[in-house]
């Protein structure tokens, strides 16, 4: 009973209820004081405009505007099969004293990371870029940036950022939104919000 209660909280914090059917998750506030963004990243977002025919459509990059609209197929296309550069690919070396640049095996060691190579280049967390665009400004005043709104470009203590970002109480909701619309789009389970009204998690 202990468990099914604190269920509950939980997907109340993360959700505002919606109309049965309604496929679009409303979130109220999924953040809190120890979300503050990292210093890290220094790039602007870019204007929420997408280019359908560019060669790198799937470089999550060009979804970090609030303002780009992303369907259905689209952000399940973009979760399964987001552009990766290649074991082979230069990453660029930080223009510091350490010379540093990123890792391939960061990949393998924070697999919801993902590399964008559209105007600055610098890592950025899939789950975040795609779903806190749907809650920033729905009940929160808290600006995201490194790893969401902004790559990350600093690589000296990009370890610790990015398990820093992954321990976040933000990144955990976006995480658990993501896997709800994974879900929800094979059919697996009905949807969390409509789950919620209809009294299955009470």
């Amino acid at each position: 009973m202990a468990k099914r209660t604190q269920e509950n909280t939980i997907f109340k914090y993360l959700f505002k209820k919606s109309k049965p059917g309604s496929t679009e998750n409303q979130c109220s506030s999924v953040f809190d004081s120890d979300t503050a963004s990292s210093s890290s990243g220094t790039s602007a977002a870019v204007p929420g405009t997408v280019d359908v025919v560019s060669q790198h459509v799937l470089d999550v990059r060009y979804y970090t505007g609030s303002n780009t609209k992303i369907g259905d197929d689209l952000k399940y296309r973009l979760l399964k099969s987001l552009w990766m550069p290649e074991k082979t690919f230069k990453f660029p070396v930080s223009d510091d004293k350490r010379k540093l640049k990123f890792k391939m095996q960061w990949f393998e060691r924070f697999w919801r990371l993902v590399y964008t190579s559209t105007g600055q280049q610098g890592a950025l967390c899939k789950y975040c870029v795609l779903f806190a665009r749907d809650c920033v400004g729905k009940g929160s005043h808290q600006q995201l940036k490194s790893l969401v709104s902004q790559p990350l470009t600093k690589w000296k203590d990009a370890v610790h950022d990015f398990k820093h970002h992954s321990e976040s109480q933000y990144h955990k909701s976006f995480a658990l939104l993501a896997d709800n619309f994974m879900k929800v789009y094979n059919k697996s389970q009905p949807n969390i919000i409509i789950q919620i009204d209809s009294g299955y998690l009470a």
